[in-house]
């Protein structure tokens, strides 16, 4: 294994991209002194996939990147070269589809699936059997209309596939429970599902699936599996159960042993139920395929761990997780705001302000992001927060019987403080001792920003505080402990992707004042008078703490490149130019608008942005 690792280059494999073509760029990056290859998932994912983070089965590798013969040839070909090889891993979700076959498993079989509880389905939303008992069904929001509309267009189809029945709609196809094929023809299929009384025996044989196909509007209302963020095709793994985790690393923990792998990066570790459990149980067994010694705290330095954690301006990595750090975004955004000049900016975010005219942007980044949280918490990741509400209702009852609480209610506190969490989560968990300082502290922080609301029921807030950080939790009962903990748990399962898709994909398309200091972990609001002394103190903590973490300029994540942020940094050099050029553009552009309603479009802070995108990436084409 090559050691020390000293730089990392990234593949993307893809099916037209596969190992045998990364084989073509390894003398290069041999020659430009890169110490480690770090390669995308090489697991087998939905077919066709342009990024491999859908794995849909753990135990094989990626047929389109060359399968296991392709792999060792690459593993050859990086030994060749003096190159180690760092693999990303996917523990939180996996792609489902027809492709998946523990998911097909469970749609066929419902509870009663071996892998019922691989994945994390809340089963207790069933609705009623024409016999009146409850079935738990997988809600599948897939369907372009509702269920009757779908029936009466024909769209919805039995067909056979591999000479069993499946039911065809666009696309897509599902399994049919066992159970419920007794009365389906052999042959003949079309003829059966045809006509008035063909809709009909459609209509209850789709009421005795363990699914449920919904409308995709309800998907954010209803969809009762957790995803990753909102994307229904990537459904959440229970990664703390023993069984999901040997399924999950059994290929990698092999390559570990025989030494083709040399380091992990684990993707969005913010997503599982349990992160520190997780790294420990990772760490002891890279350990134990290595002979290593056992070890809950800093790893040995013979193989490197790396989590993909999103850390916030004023957030530290915990000491106790077994890895040698994060992927470096927090490095980027401390090294961006060093080529932003602070008088230019403040000049430009002045007249951008001036510009757009956009009701509430004068309050600063904070609202912007409390608003685009709140926006997707009452939109595609409503399910999340009623499955919240829901769990949060008897431990609210009880707690205050002399309030008027509901469901509705709840969800209305809930959505506050987790619009108001200034991190991507906290780390509560059932094990003995007091919630940690930096836990507490960012709970309380949500907790003083969201009574400052007067909308804020602050009788249910102080409740969900005093849940979070585990007050009186020794005095409690082991089943209202556990309860709770549930409660945390999900809770802070949902803080990250409120950030991410609230901040990440909304925010920071909403203020530009300066687009290069919009970055996956940033806070382009954050003041820029430090940022020379800032870099510095975060550097020496680095080499103390965490002297093997990665860091980057650029990642697959980022919205933008080092290179077009190095250009955009530039105009705060050169604020009157810039800003005189963009009102002669504006000027120029006005004839090209058009009208959507009453909107006109693009509306002036889209149009700012395209501003700011073409002179990033000009000259195009060269």
């Amino acid at each position: 294994m090559p050691w020390p690792l000293t730089a990392t280059y990234r593949l993307q494999l893809h099916q037209d991209f596969g190992f045998e073509e990364a084989h073509e760029i390894l003398p290069y990056l041999e020659r430009l002194g890169i110490s480690h290859v770090y390669t995308s998932p090489v697991l087998a994912a939905r077919p066709g996939s342009t990024h491999g983070y859908d794995v849909v089965d753990p135990g094989h590798v990626n047929p389109e990147f060359g399968g296991d013969e392709g792999r060792r040839a690459f593993v050859e070909a990086l030994e060749h070269h003096g190159l180690g090889h760092v693999l990303d891993i996917v523990p939180n979700h996996m792609g489902i589809g027809q492709a998946n076959r523990y998911w097909e498993d469970v749609l066929a079989k419902g509870r009663q699936s071996p892998y019922a509880q691989w994945f994390d389905v809340d089963w207790s939303g069933g609705i009623r059997e024409a016999a009146d008992r409850p079935r738990a069904q997988v809600i599948l929001p897939v369907l372009g209309d509702e269920l009757e509309t779908v029936l009466g267009r024909g769209e919805l189809a039995l067909v056979l596939e591999d000479g069993g029945s499946r039911l065809q709609y666009c696309d897509r196809s599902f399994p049919i429970a066992p159970e419920s094929t007794a009365n389906l023809p052999s042959s003949g299929l079309d003829a059966w599902s045809d006509g008035l009384e063909g809709h009909e025996r459609l209509r209850q044989l789709i009421a005795q699936q363990h699914y449920r196909l919904a409308f995709w509007r309800r998907g954010a209302r209803e969809i009762n599996y957790r995803r990753f963020f909102d994307v229904a095709d990537l459904a959440a793994l229970r990664m703390e159960r023993p069984e999901v985790f040997e399924a999950v690393h059994a290929r990698v923990l092999e390559w570990v042993a025989d030494g083709s792998v040399d380091g992990l990066r684990v993707d969005h570790i913010d997503g599982l139920r349990d992160p520190l459990a997780y790294l420990i149980r990772l760490r002891e067994e890279v350990n134990s395929r290595l002979d290593l010694p056992r070890t809950t705290h800093h790893a040995p330095r013979t193989f490197p761990v790396f989590v993909e954690k999103i850390l916030s301006p004023e957030e530290q990595l915990r000491e106790d997780w077994p890895v040698d750090g994060t992927t470096g975004y927090d490095f980027l955004n401390d090294l961006e705001a060093l080529f932003v000049d602070p008088e230019g900016f403040e000049k430009i975010r002045s007249q951008y302000l001036r510009f757009c005219r956009i009701p509430g942007h004068e309050r600063g980044f904070a609202s912007v992001a409390y608003g685009g949280k709140l926006k997707i918490l009452r939109g595609s990741l409503r399910a999340d927060v009623r499955r919240l509400a829901r769990l949060l209702f008897p431990i609210a009852r009880a707690a205050l019987p002399d309030s008027r609480i509901t469901r509705a209610s709840i969800a209305r506190a809930l959505e506050k403080l987790l619009a108001y969490f200034p991190v991507y989560r906290t780390y509560v968990d059932g094990r003995p001792g007091p919630v940690h300082s930096d836990d507490r502290r960012w709970i309380n922080r949500a907790l003083e920003r969201a009574l400052e609301d007067p909308l804020v029921d602050r009788p249910l807030a102080e409740l969900v505080a005093r849940v979070l950080t585990k007050e009186a939790w020794d005095e409690l009962p082991r089943r209202q402990r556990t309860r709770r903990l549930e409660f945390i748990q999900r809770f802070q399962q949902t803080t990250g992707p409120a950030a991410a898709k609230g901040v990440e994909d909304t925010a920071l398309y909403q203020w530009v004042p300066l687009a290069s200091l919009n970055e996956v972990g940033g806070d382009p609001g954050r003041s820029l008078g430090d940022a020379v002394q800032r870099l510095h103190r975060a550097n020496c903590e680095r080499a103390a703490k965490w002297p093997q973490a990665l860091i980057c300029t650029s990642t697959h994540d980022t919205k933008r490149s080092a290179d077009v942020r190095a250009r955009l940094d530039v105009l705060s050099e050169i604020p009157d130019q810039w800003l005189a050029a963009v009102r002669r553009w504006r000027r120029i552009n006005r004839p090209l608008r058009g009208r959507a309603g009453r909107r006109i479009v693009p509306d002036p802070n889209t149009e700012y942005l395209l501003y700011q995108t073409l002179v990033g990436i000009w000259p195009v084409g060269k």
